[in-house]
């Protein structure tokens, strides 16, 4: 296995960096996506990219309940289109990033 690796501290801002792709962050990290999918799946317990899904999604929730829209939201994780971030948020939480932002909105003053 890859030592080098093992001595990453920042995956988050790295993935942020590779905008969320696979393919990308192993090549960031001088890796093959082999290595990559490897190391993930004996470290983290998932492949890079759920991994890096989960990643996004979490920053999609932070932006959200810091008042960003999901428009600007997708911008921000440079998604194609806003749907692929709803689209996306709804598998993975079970509801539109809208349905549980809305009370949080409407506290904010």
């Amino acid at each position: 296995m890859n030592n080098r690796l093992h001595q990453i501290q920042n995956w988050p801002q790295l993935a942020q960096q590779a905008n969320w792709c696979a393919t990308t962050l192993a090549e960031q990290q001088g890796v093959c996506l082999k290595t990559l999918q490897r190391f993930f799946k004996e470290e983290m317990g998932k492949s890079p990219k759920k991994w890096l899904l989960d990643q996004r999604n979490r920053q999609a929730t932070k932006l959200l309940k810091d008042g960003f829209r999901v428009k600007e939201t997708a911008d921000k994780l440079c998604c194609k289109h806003p749907s692929h971030l709803t689209n996306s948020f709804k598998k993975h939480y079970g509801h539109c990033p809208t349905d549980k932002m809305a009370p949080i909105r409407a506290q904010t003053p």
